[in-house]
């Protein structure tokens, strides 16, 4: 996995706009939540799912319980993966967030 440097990261965020950065945020979590367990990612994804499901909580305008209560319960089990991205996956539609489908299906 490539790593970049905060500054870099700070950057190409940025330069994006903030409808670019909300749908690569979505398309981030959906495929992120993907996984069975949350053990089943790596320290470095658990936290890029943290990130992005802020980068879409501040983006669509959620609140706490849409947004991190759902990932707590997902990081503790009390709420399956599958759980946590069909919620996430309502909301996106219901936000009408154009996803890019090939970043989608792309493999964790």
């Amino acid at each position: 996995m490539t790593r970049y440097s905060s500054v870099e990261v700070i950057w190409y965020t940025c330069s994006m706009n903030n409808q670019d950065l909300v749908a690569h945020a979505c398309v981030q979590v959906l495929r992120f939540t993907s996984v069975a367990a949350w053990d089943d990612l790596s320290p470095d994804r658990q936290v890029q799912l943290g990130f992005n499901i802020g980068l879409v909580v501040l983006g669509l305008g959620l609140n706490k319980t849409e947004g991190y209560d759902a990932l707590a319960l997902a990081q503790t089990g009390a709420q399956s993966m599958q759980q946590l991205h069909d919620h996430l996956e309502s909301l996106i539609i219901h936000h009408q967030v154009e996803l890019d489908q090939v970043q989608l299906h792309k493999t964790i």
